[in-house]
């Protein structure tokens, strides 16, 4: 059973903390009980490459495939396709930063910042595109900018932070991650 059943309704509150919990959730060792309400069940096996939370409302879905769309191209072809293929000062600042294997770690950020980019603009795959780029955002904020003012960490931020959400939400409705959780 998916988070599909909020729209639908069937939710109930305990009378302990007014928090809605599906009705009719499967009973078993990781099932709700009534001292633990939740708001979706946990994952099952195609959860974390194609899950997502199945937000109610049109308006809602639009938004999150218009902030994963902008955030995504806006990754894969301004900061992504820019680092490819990487050159030898990326190589050396990411050795700088004390990664072993500079030249690997190197490619893993460009390819995660394009390949993830891409991933999650059209929504594929999205969780676990989110996830690398995030972390790439991470090291990018903490590490690379780790000297700089908070101005040079914002863009990084704001972009991990966008990513984190779709790291944690899935990519909504309108993406193809949705029509393969459909089948």
């Amino acid at each position: 059973m998916r988070c599909s059943h909020l729209n639908e309704g069937h939710f109930e509150k305990f009378a302990h903390g007014g928090a809605p919990v599906i009705q009719g959730a499967p009973k078993g060792p990781r099932s709700p009980t009534a001292s633990q309400p939740v708001f979706f069940n946990p994952m099952q096996k195609n959860d974390i490459a194609f899950g997502g939370l199945s937000l109610p409302g049109v308006p809602v879905n639009l938004a999150l495939a218009t902030l994963r769309i902008l955030a995504g191209a806006g990754m894969a072809l301004g900061h992504g396709w820019l680092k490819l293929p990487v050159s030898e000062k990326f190589v050396e600042g990411v050795g700088d930063m004390g990664f072993p294997l500079p030249i690997v770690f190197a490619w893993a950020a460009a390819l995660s910042e394009f390949l993830g980019g891409i991933l999650v603009a059209v929504g594929f795959l999205t969780r676990p595109a989110a996830f690398f780029v995030m972390c790439t955002m991470m090291v990018a904020a903490f590490l690379r900018h780790s000297e700089g003012s908070f101005l040079d960490r914002e863009g990084s931020l704001l972009y991990g932070a966008v990513f984190l959400l779709f790291t944690v939400i899935g990519a909504s409705r309108l993406s193809i991650d949705a029509l393969i959780r459909k089948k």
